[in-house]
């Protein structure tokens, strides 16, 4: 499941690499991606940008299980990308990548809310229902 956060973080920083590194630029680039996450058309529309990127939104897709699940785990991610603001670009790089060296370091930064949805939507990933006895 926080793999396919930091796909989507991923996502969100190769579609958004001409932001300046002024944080006004770079919170309108964030609400911009929040935007897009949200649209399940701008996402397949990255996802013909590279070969990356479309990678990256099927790997979603394949960890999700099902598009209710698919469309939780964008609009978290968009929420997510929320505590970004007023960082740097060099700042949220540097969170992304510590992210993916630990992913469970970074889903402790959430908000209790967000901890909650995450734990929610954990809970109904095809992965972990094979896991039940």
């Amino acid at each position: 499941m926080r793999l396919a956060f930091l796909f989507s973080f991923a996502l969100i920083i190769h579609t958004q690499s001409a932001w300046s590194n002024e944080v006004e630029s770079v919170n309108e680039g964030i609400q911009q991606v929040q935007k897009e996450l949200r649209d399940p058309k701008a996402v397949e529309r990255t996802a013909q940008q590279s070969q990356g990127a479309k990678e990256l939104v099927q790997k979603v897709r394949d960890m999700s299980g099902t598009e209710e699940n698919e469309t939780a785990i964008y609009d978290l991610a968009a929420e997510v990308m929320g505590n970004m603001k007023g960082k740097s670009l060099e700042e949220i790089l540097k969170t992304i990548e510590q992210a993916s060296k630990n992913p469970a370091g970074f889903a402790d930064s959430f908000s209790p809310e967000q901890k909650q949805k995450l734990k929610a939507i954990a809970e109904r990933m095809p992965s972990s229902k094979k896991a039940k006895p």
